[in-house]
């Protein structure tokens, strides 16, 4: 049988998460351990943040404490705040991100990913792997001069800047876009982005642009930090 977990890890340790279940990532105390003990700085908190999995495999981040910071921050950049005293669901194409934890001294990145547990009988303690996505064995040049990549960070445009928002630009919108950046000598117009995605599509095996930006996305092969330089015109 095959379930899937949530894992933890911090420098050597690792937490393995079961669906129902959380973990705590704090200081901890004598009475009330933390899951995953981080630091034993008195400004980091007993219980800074909470780590959930439900059911159907969806997490969430809870920041417990009001003295320590909480962001989460996927790899391709893409930063979630948690207020204080709040918990938040996590988008679906999270599977491999960080939990922020910050003090007045000090900042504990924990990181998170997907795993695949399979029992191969009843009472066997199971193997575990991670779960990668095949998109992080393909190549994408992270280098915005090129053509498909440039027109790829404008793809994941809107996901990368709010994680939450999974609409997908138009050609014609990424065309402009690109235009109006000054990024293309000649301009160009939506047929050439089409043939760019086309190519993208074909080398990633996938049959949307949906499809292509969520691989790309949570793969961390397209990054904020590359966006928001072709955005400002850096190198």
């Amino acid at each position: 049988m095959v379930t899937t977990s949530l894992e933890l890890r911090y420098g050597s340790l690792s937490v393995a998460i079961a669906p129902g279940h959380a973990a705590v990532l704090g200081r901890g105390s004598p009475d009330r351990p933390a899951d995953l003990r981080v630091a034993d700085s008195l400004d980091l908190s007993r219980t800074a943040a909470a780590v959930h999995h439900d059911e159907a495999g969806r997490w969430s981040v809870e920041a417990a404490s009001s003295k320590n910071g909480v962001v989460v921050r996927h790899v391709s950049g893409s930063v979630i705040q948690i207020p204080p005293g709040s918990r938040l669901e996590m988008p679906e194409w999270f599977t491999q991100a960080y939990v922020v934890i910050t003090t007045p001294s000090a900042e504990y990145e924990v990181s998170v990913g997907v795993t695949d547990r399979a029992h191969d009988q009843p009472g066997d303690s199971g193997r575990r792997r991670v779960v990668s996505d095949q998109s992080t064995h393909i190549v994408l040049p992270r280098d915005p001069n090129r053509a498909d990549y440039r027109t790829a960070l404008l793809l994941c445009e809107p996901m990368l800047e709010d994680p939450f928002n999974r609409r997908v630009p138009t050609e014609g919108e990424i065309a402009q876009r690109l235009n109006r950046l000054g990024l293309e000598a000649p301009e160009i117009g939506a047929r050439t982005v089409e043939r760019r995605l086309a190519r993208m599509r074909e080398r990633f095996e996938v049959a949307s642009n949906v499809e292509l930006r969520d691989r790309l996305v949570s793969a961390g092969l397209v990054t904020r930090a590359d966006l928001d330089r072709i955005r400002t015109g850096a190198s």
